[in-house]
């Protein structure tokens, strides 16, 4: 039986190592710095931007097998964090805005949908509270889409308050809310990456 259950782990093994993914030594780097809760920075506009990337969540995210350089390919790993060389940001729109590209190379399918939705037309015509990627998605924490996330956590209700409050109270949202089962949720009905006016369609 000894013998038979260690055949059974060799086997195993390769499965479990060939799942295991670790952190780059350029991602370890960049982490030794940014897996600090306290780590932030101040902008133009005199709020605070939180840096603080944790490793362990970031490893648990679907963002797990890129490196940082992936997306942040603009940082002089030689100046980069040296006083005399920070990175200045007006506010968190800027840096938003900067962050479109990097998601644009990898996700070009689910941009294209984007670009064509009414988020995207509110962008091109100057406004700035329209969503862009980073506004509904962290990137370092991102998990899948197809896990059911608690409630409080769905992007929308932070521009859409009102309605999520009156969705809260329906039949789809109790669902949800209280018994933290699948229901319909924004998404659902008005495909996040390509909302459409609601006076367009038959949705």
């Amino acid at each position: 039986m000894a013998a038979l259950t260690g055949v059974l782990l060799a086997l195993l093994a390769p499965a479990a190592w060939a799942e295991e993914v670790s952190l780059s030594d350029e991602s370890k780097a960049c982490l030794k710095c940014h897996d600090k809760p306290a780590l932030h920075k101040t902008m133009g506009d005199g709020k605070k931007l939180s840096l603080s990337i944790s490793g362990q969540d970031f490893l648990a995210s679907m963002h797990k097998k890129q490196d940082c350089t992936d997306c942040d390919s603009q940082l002089d790993e030689e100046t980069h964090g040296k006083p005399g060389h920070e990175t200045t940001l007006k506010n968190r729109r800027e840096l938003t805005q900067a962050m479109q590209e990097s998601c644009r190379d990898c996700h070009k399918k689910t941009q294209k949908v984007y670009d064509d939705s009414l988020h995207a037309t509110l962008v091109k015509g100057g406004s700035d509270k329209a969503p862009l990627c980073a506004d509904c998605h962290n990137s370092h924490t991102q998990a899948s889409v197809k896990l059911l996330a608690p409630i409080e956590q769905t992007p929308c209700a932070s521009c859409h308050e009102k309605v999520f409050n009156a969705y809260k109270t329906d039949v789809h949202g109790l669902e949800r809310v209280k018994k933290g089962k699948e229901a319909p949720i924004c998404a659902d009905c008005h495909k996040s990456h390509g909302v459409q006016a609601a006076t367009l369609g038959e949705g």
